[in-house]
C-alpha cells in the first residue's frame, strides 16, 4: 500500500486528488491551514472523505513555509508520493502581493526539496506549475520546449520553482516532476474564478436573485478542461520511472463568449440579455492566448482528457441551480 501527501489538500484538485488515490488504495496525508482542522465539517471539497478521516485519511495542520511542520511531517508519514499543490492560484493578486506570491509559490518549494534531499528516501514529487509561465508566448499551441516569458509575479514564481527543481533532479538525483496545467475547472472552483462566477451568477440569475452579469471584454480565449483528468495526469506522472515535464491541457480554444452562452443557454435563457459590459473587469493580462499540447502526456503516459467544455459548463452549471434549489 503506497502513502501520499498533499499539500493544498483543502483546495480543487487536491481534494480530487486525494479522492482518487484513495480509490487506488493509498493512505493519504494532507496539510491544512493551521485553524482549518476546526472548520472541516464545513470544508465542501472534503466532504466525501470525512468517513475515512483518521483511518485511510490523515490531515495536518501547519504553513506550507514552516519547515519545522514539514519535515516532522514527512518524516513521519515518509510517503512515497508527494503533490506539492498548494501556493497563491490568483494572477491578479501576484500583483497586489508578489511578497506574498513568491514565499507561497517558491520558498516553500525550497523547504520541500531540501527536506527531501537530506531525508534520501526515494520519494516521488509531483509540482503544480501553471501555463502562466509562458506568458506573452508567440507560440501558440505551447509546449514543453516553448520559451517561457511571464507576464506575472504568479508566473514568475513558478519559473522559478521549475527551474530549482530541474537544477534539484540533475544535481541530486530527486524524483520530481512539474505538470505545467492549463486552466482546468470543476464543481469545487473557487469564486474567484471566472468559470465559478459566470456560473454561480446564471444560477442567480435564473433564480431571480440577480438581474445582470456584469464582465469585462468576451474575446478572450483560454484552453479550459475538466480537473478530474488533470489530477489523473498527476498521478500518471509519477507511475513513470524517470521524472520529466507535462503539459495538461486540452489543446482547445473557447471564448468568455463562448463560457456565457454555453452557461445562459443551460437553464433556457439567452446571454445576451444580461451581459453588461463594465471596464473594470479588463485586464491587460488576459489578452494573452495560453493553448497547450498535451502530445507528450498523451504518447508517454497514456493521459487523456474525457469531459468535453460543452458538459464540463453544463456540469457546473447543475451544481449551482442544485445550490439554488
Amino acid at each position: 500500500m503506497k502513502t501520499a501527501f498533499i499539500t493544498g489538500v483543502t483546495g480543487q484538485d487536491g481534494s480530487l486528488l486525494a479522492e482518487l488515490l484513495l480509490t487506488k488504495g493509498y493512505t493519504v496525508h494532507g496539510l491544512i491551514r493551521e485553524n482549518g482542522i476546526r472548520q472541516i465539517s464545513s470544508q465542501g471539497n472534503l466532504q466525501g472523505l470525512l468517513n475515512k478521516l483518521n483511518k485511510s485519511f490523515f490531515l495536518h495542520p501547519g504553513n506550507i513555509n514552516d519547515k519545522k511542520i514539514l519535515e516532522n511531517i514527512i518524516l513521519e508519514t515518509l510517503p512515497d508520493e508527494i503533490y506539492l499543490l498548494a501556493g497563491q492560484t490568483n494572477v491578479y493578486k501576484s500583483f497586489e502581493d508578489p511578497e506574498s506570491t513568491f514565499r507561497d509559490n517558491s520558498l516553500s518549494i525550497v523547504i520541500i526539496l531540501e527536506i527531501i534531499r537530506k531525508i534520501k528516501k526515494d520519494m516521488r514529487v509531483f509540482f503544480a506549475s501553471s501555463s502562466e509561465v509562458f506568458g506573452a508566448s508567440t507560440i501558440v499551441p505551447q509546449d514543453e520546449n516553448t520559451p517561457m516569458n511571464a507576464v506575472s509575479p504568479y508566473g514568475l514564481s513558478k519559473i522559478f520553482s521549475m527551474n530549482l527543481i530541474k537544477i534539484y533532479r540533475e544535481n541530486f538525483g530527486l524524483h520530481i516532476v512539474s505538470g505545467i496545467l492549463y486552466n482546468h475547472e470543476s464543481t469545487r472552483r473557487s469564486v474567484e474564478f471566472i468559470t465559478k462566477k459566470v456560473c454561480q451568477t446564471v444560477a442567480q440569475i435564473k433564480s431571480r436573485r440577480k438581474n445582470v452579469l456584469r464582465m469585462g471584454k468576451l474575446d478572450i480565449y483560454r484552453d479550459w478542461g475538466d480537473a478530474r483528468d488533470f489530477v489523473n495526469g498527476m498521478w500518471l506522472s509519477l507511475q513513470k520511472d524517470f521524472p520529466d515535464d507535462y503539459i495538461f491541457a486540452t489543446g482547445e480554444l473557447h471564448s468568455l463568449e463562448d463560457l456565457l452562452r454555453i452557461a445562459f443557454a443551460s437553464v433556457g435563457l439567452d446571454w445576451r440579455d444580461y451581459y453588461q459590459y463594465d471596464e473594470k473587469y479588463d485586464k491587460p493580462c488576459e489578452k494573452i492566448t495560453l493553448c497547450g499540447n498535451p502530445q507528450k502526456a498523451i504518447d508517454k503516459l497514456g493521459w487523456k482528457t474525457t469531459n468535453s467544455f460543452n458538459n464540463l459548463i453544463k456540469d457546473m452549471i447543475s451544481y449551482e441551480m442544485s445550490l439554488e434549489r
